[in-house]
């Protein structure tokens, strides 16, 4: 594909909805440098720049903190500082989900600590039950 062929399909990846059209150009600029490093370094630049002027500052979903990884991943191997530019605001964010999913984990392992505990005591009690309305020794033991 040569330099007007993937102008002629940026001007078609323009036309889509925004969030489809993030993936696509990024799509666009990676295919592009692939085909030809030299050549197209300049233009797949300026495709991936154009992603970023699409993207908020931070991420605010997970659609969102996609494409910056996806946005970072083709800026590796043409713009390597670039990459770690746009990476670096993720970061915090990241940090924070990572400590808040160790907090729920740990309430969502103790609480099925705890529920198994209330299941393991439900069933023995429902197990003594049980024996005692069948086993005519123990009905009389409860008299």
């Amino acid at each position: 594909m040569n330099q007007g062929k993937f102008v002629e399909a940026e001007r078609l990846i323009d036309e889509m909805p925004e969030s489809n059209r993030r993936s696509a150009l990024i799509m666009l600029a990676t295919r592009a440098f692939a085909k030809d490093p030299k050549e197209n370094k300049t233009y797949s630049l300026s495709v991936l720049q154009k992603v970023r002027g699409l993207l908020s500052d931070k991420p605010t979903d997970q659609n969102e903190l996609s494409q910056f990884i996806q946005l970072t991943a083709a800026y590796a191997p043409i713009e390597p500082g670039e990459a770690f530019g746009t990476f670096e605001p993720v970061i915090p964010m990241l940090n924070e989900l990572s400590d808040a999913s160790s907090i729920v984990q740990g309430f969502r392992e103790s609480l099925q600590r705890s529920l198994g505990r209330v299941c393991d005591g439900e069933q023995q009690f429902l197990w003594l039950l049980l024996r005692s309305k069948s086993d005519p020794l123990a009905r009389q033991s409860r008299f």
